[in-house]
């Protein structure tokens, strides 16, 4: 066991808790300025991503802006 600095822990990638989606840990891996386009393909699920979003920011500490795409090719999300 070892105390690690802001800059070591910035090297992990983190899992979520149980069997997250490749998504899902995409997501709660974004540092901050950086955009994600989530393609109609990669989501199947009923709700936008922008839910899931704000699932993530109520149990860690991270925002996000979220956007539809004006011919719906997808959703922008980023991480502020």
């Amino acid at each position: 066991m070892k105390k690690l600095s802001p800059e070591e822990v910035s090297t992990f990638k983190v899992k979520g808790k149980r069997n997250a989606s490749p998504l899902f840990e995409t997501l709660i891996n974004l540092k901050s300025g950086e955009t994600l386009h989530i393609e109609p393909a990669d989501w199947n699920r009923k709700r936008s991503p922008s839910k899931m979003c704000r699932y993530i920011e109520k149990r860690y500490t991270i925002k996000f802006e979220c956007w539809t795409l004006a011919d719906k090719k997808g959703w922008l999300v980023k991480c502020i």
